[in-house]
């Protein structure tokens, strides 16, 4: 056949196919051959078409099975999860304690996902930390680790859960950064991954966190992720039912405490049978056994307990709520003890129970026994009725705080009860005259005596001050503290008010209102007393009018009695707080003046008053009328030391005074009255040489002592007197500063020296520094500041040309407002020195931080060197110390070469003293610069 097929060229030669037979010459029907060969291939393609199809239907019947058996898995995933749910609920209702139930959850979950294990993991009580719940698949040591793990962001996977509140999966333990604290001891238990959601409660709140942990590192799929929330909610759930669970009983067990514990009594009515049970605080109410009311079971043997005349009113109460008219039995009634007293009873009950129509079929209730609270209400009618008594009264409570008043209190203060309760009386009624020692006295008698009375002075509602009789009575509670505390309060302003016209009469004199002979005597012993203690001094001034007996008789006297009121007024007006003024009768007045600095200060003010009343009065009866004053002064202790002898003195120095001719002073000692008057006429001398202008500024040069030159100079006030010629400062400046003339010196002397420094700048000499001093009055009562910068304006003399030197002692007294002044020196450029070092109290934790530049050594440690080791010791330090806190050193009152050498063996940088030179005036200082 092949052969015929090559024969009719339908087939080559060198393609015969082994194996077939091949007929040569056989006669071949081209046309059948063609359509044999067209059926044979629609035959196979029909074939072929089958074979597709057939392996089609193979392929979707493979599918739908796969599908149903996915299905089939998914039904049965879905039965294993429902059966575990249901499992949980029924566990959840028996009598198993919540580590055990979450570990059943565990084992239960962990058997249907036998690749999975499980730990549950708890809140603590603080929210701070997660403690072990349940993991019965993960080894003890690997549940130890975690115990009480942080809750916080990077500790593994449940702290993190907890601390986010979301899911945290970790695919890889060894691999992930939260993990790095327990990767250890993971790799000890075989986990290799770990995914955690964290368990919330039905409220929001974190219980704790659910987690699944696999042997290898694993990606969840959705599946698996809702496995995770499905079993987290389980958790929860069970968590929740056992806590509250555990509430309940709890909550019943404290119930049954209490009702033991408070011997409340209880009975539960059972309606429908009427069966009543009671407990045994119900029969110890009424002094029987729980025994012996066993055998009342029924209601109806219950009232007969009850007092007749209350019974009605009783089982009226309890019909309104069976009937539903009231939903609460709640009433006080009297029920027979067993000894026959009757004792009050408090009842309080419902329906506990009704049928599906409403039908009450159960009431139960408490009942409590308030005889005593009766008994007490009765007492607290009768305090109530005697707390509205004319007296004011209020109630505090132990923090001090008013609970109740009266109405007399409102009558005497102004305030009503709602103003007054819930303050304390101290902010509501404290008048601010007495002082803190007052009431402290007055709580200390308070708690070691219970109780407290006197006179007080308080405020009323309309800020009127008044005198009041206070008694305070603490009620101390069971325990034996003070629980409360009682007061009354009397408004005694009209007694002090005829006490104090009585006073008046007796100790003041009724024209002037001034301290009679008798409160004067009285002060004046006090004072004495003070003075003797204090050592300071106390001056007696005695007065008498010149000329008043002239005026009386002229004018009148009710001239007279105008003119001594009048002068009584210009006296006071001189005084201080302290000081006291009396008249003694007629025209005779004393002052009294306490805590004297000097002497010389009573003749100051004894002049002052001379003067004033040496000034003309104006009188209804005429506008222009003239008398005058002598004064005698006597001084404690120089001239006697009890009131009877300085008034005596006093009175022979008045004497003496209208001896010299009246209108002046005397004091009881001769040499006194000359000093005194001596000082008062220097006083009177420096106050017109500071407006005549003959003050003068020297300047004493400072000397650098390495090189020798002048590096600046003191500025040195003296007087140049036009009859006495130069004064120096210690003849008048200490009195300067008693009279506060200082500070206009201060000023003139500073705003001088920087006039002629800017004139010497001007003339081309080289710049120096300039040292002005500042006393400490000028320091601490004048605006240094502003001076400076006001007068370095005015003169536009440098800043940093000028120094201030300011006392030890004047920095000293405020540490804290120094600092200040100097501060704001130190931002305008000024140099600042410290003065009379040593010679003060300085506190180096303060001098340390002062902005100083420069320590001035005082004069007294360097005039005995080299002959006293102390003074040379002394000054040995002061430069040491200075050149530690960064300070420069200059030494004062230089006069001997030797002590140049000293101070140039130690260190110090610059002096000043008669070794050099004397102060200079303003043309010598100027000459000595320009020939050196």
């Amino acid at each position: 056949m092949a052969d015929t097929f090559v024969q009719a060229g339908m087939v080559a030669d060198d393609h015969k196919l082994p194996g077939f037979m091949y007929v040569p010459n056989a006669g071949i029907d081209k046309e059948k051959l063609m359509n044999y060969l067209m059926v044979t291939g629609i035959f196979a393609v029909i074939i072929g078409l089958i074979a597709v199809i057939l392996y089609i239907a193979y392929r979707t019947i493979k599918r739908e099975n796969q599908r149903g058996m996915a299905i089939e898995q998914e039904l049965r995933s879905r039965t294993h999860e429902l059966a575990l749910h249901n499992q949980v609920l029924r566990q959840i209702n028996l009598a198993i304690e919540l580590p055990q139930l979450l570990d059943e959850l565990a084992l239960h979950i962990e058997s249907l996902h036998p690749d999975m294990m499980c730990s549950i993991l708890l809140l603590d009580k603080e929210s701070k930390r997660l403690l072990h719940g349940a993991a019965p698949s993960l080894p003890d040591f690997y549940n130890q680790a975690v115990h009480g793990i942080m809750i916080a962001e990077g500790a593994g996977s449940c702290g993190t859960a907890a601390y986010r509140g979301e899911r945290v999966i970790v695919e890889d333990i060894q691999q992930h950064p939260y993990w790095q604290d327990f990767r250890e001891v993971a790799l000890r238990a075989g986990i290799h991954s770990c995914w955690s959601q964290p368990i919330k409660g039905s409220k929001g709140d974190m219980l704790g966190t659910f987690a699944i942990y696999h042997k290898q590192p694993a990606t969840p799929t959705d599946e698996e992720i809702a496995l995770i929330e499905n079993y987290a909610n389980l958790a929860q759930l069970s968590i929740e039912h056992k806590r509250a669970d555990n509430a309940l009983l709890e909550s019943e067990e404290r119930l049954r405490f209490v009702l033991e514990g408070s011997d409340l009594g209880f009975w539960d009515w059972k309606i429908d049978t009427d069966e009543v049970e009671r407990n045994p605080a119900s029969a110890a109410m009424l002094g029987y056994s729980h025994e012996e009311i066993k055998c009342t079971t029924t209601a109806q043997q219950w009232t007969d307990f009850i007092f007749p005349e209350d019974r009605e009113k009783v089982w009226q109460s309890i019909q309104d709520v069976l009937d539903g008219r009231s939903p609460i039995h709640k009433i006080e009634y009297r029920m027979i003890h067993k000894n026959g007293s009757l004792r009050w009873i408090f009842d309080h009950a419902k329906v506990v129970l009704r049928d599906q129509s409403g039908h009450p079929l159960r009431m139960s209730g408490i009942h409590a026994d308030i005889t005593e609270r009766k008994m007490a209400e009765a007492e607290l009618r009768i305090a109530a009725a005697a707390f509205e008594l004319q007296e004011g009264m209020m109630v505090m409570d132990a923090e001090n705080i008013i609970i109740k008043v009266n109405h007399a209190f409102t009558a005497i203060t102004g305030y009503s009860p709602q103003e007054a309760i819930g303050r304390a009386p101290q902010l509501l009624l404290r008048s601010g005259r007495q002082k803190t020692s007052f009431y402290a006295a007055m709580s200390a008698s308070i708690e070691s005596t219970g109780t407290w009375q006197g006179e007080i002075w308080n405020r009323r509602k309309n800020g009127e001050i008044y005198p009041e009789w206070h008694t305070i009575t603490v009620v101390n509670g069971e325990d034996g503290k003070p629980s409360h505390y009682v007061a009354t309060l009397i408004d005694i302003t009209e007694r002090k008010s005829a006490e104090e016209k009585i006073r008046q009469l007796a100790f003041y004199d009724p024209l002037t209102h001034l301290p009679n002979r008798r409160l004067l005597l009285e002060r004046l012993k006090h004072s004495i007393d003070v003075e003797r203690r204090t050592g300071k001094h106390l001056a007696l001034l005695m007065l008498d009018l010149d000329r008043f007996k002239a005026v009386n008789d002229t004018l009148g006297h009710g001239a007279g009695d105008e003119l001594l009121q009048q002068v009584a007024k210009r006296i006071t007006a001189r005084l201080r707080e302290v000081d006291v003024v009396a008249r003694l009768g007629g025209d005779e007045f004393v002052v009294l003046l306490k805590d004297l600095a000097h002497t010389e200060d009573a003749a100051r003010i004894a002049e002052d008053i001379v003067a004033d009343l040496s000034l003309p009065f104006d009188l209804p009866q005429s506008d222009d009328v003239r008398i005058g004053a002598s004064i005698g002064i006597s001084l404690y202790p120089q001239h006697g030391d009890t009131p009877e002898t300085l008034m005596g003195n006093a009175d022979t120095a008045l004497y003496q005074a209208k001896d010299r001719g009246r209108g002046c002073f005397a004091y009881f000692s001769e040499e006194l009255t000359f000093a005194a008057r001596e000082r008062i006429a220097l006083e009177t001398r420096l106050r017109q040489a500071i407006v005549q202008q003959e003050l003068r500024v020297f300047y004493q040069p400072q000397v650098d002592i390495a090189s020798g030159r002048v590096i600046g100079a003191e500025a040195l006030v003296r007087w140049q007197h036009p009859t006495q010629g130069l004064i120096m400062p210690g003849q008048f400046i200490p009195l300067a500063e008693e009279t506060d003339l200082i500070i206009a010196i201060g000023s003139w002397v500073f705003n001088e020296t920087c006039r002629q420094g800017r004139r010497w700048l001007d003339e081309g000499l080289l710049p120096l520094t300039l040292s002005v001093n500042v006393s400490p009055h000028q320091f601490r009562r004048q605006d240094i500041n502003a001076l400076v910068a006001t007068v370095l304006d005015e003169t536009g003399y440098p800043a940093e040309h000028l120094a201030l030197e300011i006392t030890e002692s004047g920095l000293m007294e405020n540490q804290d407002k120094a600092m200040a002044i100097l501060n704001g020196l130190r931002e305008q450029g000024i140099r600042l020195a410290i003065d009379d070092f040593g010679t003060g109290y300085s506190s180096l934790a303060y001098l340390k931080y002062f902005p100083l530049d420069v320590l001035k050594i005082d004069k007294s440690f360097i005039d005995d060197i080299p002959y006293l080791q102390g003074d040379m010791e002394i000054a040995s330090t002061i430069i040491a110390m200075a050149h530690t806190l960064g300070f420069k050193v200059s030494a004062e009152g230089v006069e001997t070469p030797e002590q140049l050498a000293f101070l140039r063996e130690k260190g110090c940088d610059s002096y000043q003293g008669h070794l050099n030179s004397l102060a200079l005036s303003a043309e010598g200082f100027a000459a000595m610069l320009r020939q050196s």
